[in-house]
Formats: structure tokens, C-alpha cells, sequence
């Protein structure tokens, strides 16, 4: 590997397997300026599994258990970290390094975390940057497990089923038994999309944040979770995950496509809210239509609808739609979905004390506001209740599908460039993000 000398860039490496996308990532420690370096996971994720003494496997690790390989080697570089496998974590994580250093900390004393945050801020991609850190590959080794959690079954045999199968031993019969093994080892747990399970109006969901409670007391066991709502679970550290700064967004749009920086840009960016998945289906629909800047800039002022069509491992439409399925939404019947597209023509937001003045149509609304806000479909901010500019744009075009009576319908990637959909959609204040 070639020596790196203080206050000299290198040149890049010679080594076949030395990719593009992982110098391009190491030139940007480089950067002057803090925000604009990745995050050194980003990088160590790309060296993390190797094939043999010459080459790095960039690509995802079969979703199967494997045993530990002998250690691989690059030239003359050995990599000691054990091979287990996790889904792959983004090659980018930017504008999270308080998040990353406060969730380092609380895993060195093995405390139970809850991430909270609305769909697509960026939890998983934490969590699974978090499982592949220095610190905590040295010290969990190969008991590092992430299971997802939005298939499972609600109850508790599902769960602590699951769970067994994630790491690797054999059902147990009840937690107690479960505990027992976790006793052996250090464990790192990852339970991603514990809303799906924790619904207060779902079956099963008590028991299960009962289990999660215990897991989170056991002396050799760091539990981490993320969810959508605010669960409230004895022990947990809750842990906030927002939306990004103008810097950290700025650089996943650009990671993500091939356009220069602008103010333009940066507007678009602003009006989304900074919010990471909306940004990288946008940047995404940047590459696979090849549009340049003046290209995108006619498309969104023609109605930003590309950010709706947009699809890649998760779809606007996914993130958001998927919570209106959930037990304590579907219990408010039509109240729900009136109460976001209502709401969603309001880009400043509706003063909480004048809701049911302003939408005397919809019965419950107060009580509507409630189970959204808890869900992070909305939130409260200064007297308000808010969206965040992409959802109000998802229910703004739901509303007038739903008045031209027909239904939405899913737009493959191929049809991102296609402006009829577009056409005579605006409201007052989408241009804002407030």
C-alpha cells in the first residue's frame, strides 16, 4: 500500500481492487472543511469483506450465516476483522458524526438505545454503520446480528423466534432461555423497524416491548432499535435522528450523481427539507435519466412530482404509505388520510389550537394529529403541526388522485423523466419548506 506522508495528497493507489467510488471517498478526507469528510466507516465498509490476498468484494454478503474465514489480506495489509454477515452499509453517512461518537459511547456501556425519527432521516443506515465501526467489530467480533422487523410476526413467540434464528441458536422456549445464551459472549443486536412490532394497538406489541426491556438489562447484550414512533421502553436511551444540515445533504446529492454544486441545486435540496431519502431518489433519478442541471431544474419547477416517482431500495411511496397500514392508523378510518392531505396544502404548518376551526369537515381531527405526530408522519414545532416538504408533496398528489377518481399507481425508474403526471400539479407553497 503506498506510505502516506504528512501534508502530501498521495497518488492513487495501483491495486486493481482499489475501486473509483472507494478512492473518491478517500480523497475527501482531504477536505478542509469537517462536514465534507466521510465518515471513516464509509470507507472500512469497503474493505470489510475480501475474496482472497488481491481483491475486495465490495458487493453485499449473501444474506446467510457464515463461519469465520482465515483472515484475508491486501498485499501486504492483513484485515483481522471476522467475516459475518450484515447487510451493506451506504457508502456515504454524512452530517452524523455527533450520533455515530454519542452511540459509540453508549455501546461502551452496553446501554440500550431506541433511534426515533420519521421514514427515510437515516436510521438503518446509522445503525449499520454503527455495526461495522473499529470499535465495535473489536469488541463484538462475530456477535454482531441485524434483524429486520417490519415482517414479523406480533408476538412474542414470533419475535423471540426470529430473534434465535438471527444468531444463530435454537428456539427457545421462552426469554429466560434466550437470555441464557446471550450470557456467553458480548452481543451487539440491531432490531430495525421495531414500530412495526410496537404499535400500541397491535397484538403481542406489549409482551414484545417487554422482551426488548429484558434484552436491554442483560450484562453482556447491546441493544440497539430503531423505530418511526417514540416507544417508550424502560431503560432506553431515546436518540433523536432529524433531518440533515445543507452541507452533509448537499454532499449525498452529489455523491449520488454527477452535476456540480449550485445555488440552484442547493434550492432544490432546501426544498426537500434535507430530508436523505428524498434526496438520494432525487439524485438517483439525476443519473438514471442523465439529466443535466437545467434538465432538472425544469422537471422539478414542472411540478417536483420526479422526487415521487423515484425508486430504489426504498420508494418515497414505501416510507410513507407503509405506516398508514399500521393498527392505530387504520383505526381512524378516512380521518387519517383527510387529516395528511389536508394538512399538506399548509406548507407553514396549522397553529395545534385552531385545528378544528380551520378543518371543521374532518371529525377526530385533534385525535388524527395525535397518532400522526406519534408516528412522525407530522410534528409539532413552536405551536404548529408540520410535515416535512416531501410527505406534504406524497399527500398533496395522493389528494388530487384521490379527486380524479383514480389510484395511485407506482412509477417505474424509467419513467422518472415523464412530465404528464406533472402536469397542473402546484400548490400554494410548494416552493417553501417550511
Amino acid at each position: 500500500m503506498t506510505n502516506i506522508v504528512m501534508g502530501v495528497r498521495p497518488e492513487r493507489p495501483t491495486h486493481p481492487a482499489f475501486t473509483d467510488h472507494l478512492w473518491a471517498l478517500t480523497q475527501r478526507c482531504w477536505e478542509k472543511d469537517p462536514e465534507d469528510r466521510p465518515w471513516v466507516g464509509s470507507i472500512i465498509e469497503q474493505l470489510s469483506t475480501c475474496e482472497g490476498p488481491h481483491s475486495i468484494c465490495t458487493q453485499p454478503a449473501a444474506p446467510q450465516m457464515c463461519e469465520t474465514p482465515p483472515s484475508p489480506s491486501l498485499g501486504s495489509t492483513t484485515f483481522s476483522f471476522p467475516f459475518i454477515s450484515l447487510p451493506q452499509p451506504p457508502g456515504y453517512l454524512y452530517g452524523r458524526d455527533n450520533t455515530l461518537k454519542d452511540l459509540l459511547n453508549l455501546t461502551e456501556r452496553l446501554a440500550p438505545v431506541m433511534l426515533v425519527g420519521a421514514g427515510g432521516t437515516g436510521k438503518t443506515a446509522i445503525a449499520l454503520t454503527l455495526l461495522c465501526d473499529y470499535q465495535i467489530m473489536n469488541r463484538f467480533g462475530n456477535h454482531r446480528y441485524f434483524l429486520r422487523c417490519d415482517n414479523l410476526e406480533n408476538s412474542l413467540d414470533g419475535f423471540l423466534g426470529r430473534l434465535s434464528e438471527a444468531i444463530g441458536v435454537p428456539k427457545p422456549a421462552d426469554l429466560a432461555q434466550l437470555r441464557s445464551h446471550l450470557e456467553v459472549s458480548p452481543y451487539m443486536l440491531v432490531l430495525d423497524g421495531v414500530d412495526s412490532i410496537l404499535d400500541p394497538r397491535a397484538s403481542g406489541a406489549a409482551e414484545i416491548a417487554t422482551a426488548m426491556e429484558e434484552l436491554g438489562q442483560c450484562p453482556r447484550v447491546c441493544l440497539l432499535a430503531t423505530s418511526r414512533i417514540d416507544a417508550k421502553i424502560p431503560g432506553f436511551r431515546r436518540k433523536e435522528v432529524s433531518t440533515l444540515s445543507l452541507g452533509a445533504a448537499r454532499n449525498i446529492f452529489h455523491d449520488c450523481c454527477s452535476l456540480e454544486r449550485s445555488v440552484g441545486i442547493d434550492t432544490i435540496i432546501a426544498e426537500l427539507d434535507f430530508h436523505p431519502l428524498s434526496i438520494v431518489l432525487l439524485a438517483s433519478a439525476v443519473s438514471e435519466n442523465l439529466w443535466d442541471e437545467p434538465a432538472l431544474l425544469e422537471v422539478w419547477n414542472g411540478g417536483k412530482t420526479c422526487i415521487l416517482k423515484a425508486s430504489g431500495r426504498e420508494s418515497l411511496e414505501d416510507c410513507i404509505e407503509s405506516l398508514l397500514h399500521t393498527p392505530t392508523i387504520q383505526r381512524l378510518g378516512a380521518t387519517a388520510r383527510k387529516t395528511l392531505e389536508a394538512i399538506a396544502n399548509y406548507p407553514d404548518g396549522v397553529k395545534e389550537t385552531r385545528l378544528f376551526t380551520t378543518f371543521p369537515e374532518i371529525g377526530g381531527v385533534d385525535d388524527a394529529v395525535d397518532a400522526l405526530c406519534k408516528f412522525s408522519l407530522m410534528y409539532r414545532e413552536e405551536g404548529f403541526v408540520k410535515m416535512l416538504s416531501p410527505f406534504r408533496l406524497h399527500f398533496q398528489y395522493t389528494g388530487r388522485v384521490a379527486n380524479l377518481g383514480v389510484q395511485p399507481r407506482r412509477h417505474s425508474p424509467d419513467r422518472l423523466g415523464d412530465k404528464n403526471m406533472a402536469e397542473g400539479f402546484s400548490s400554494r407553497g410548494d416552493s417553501s419548506h417550511g
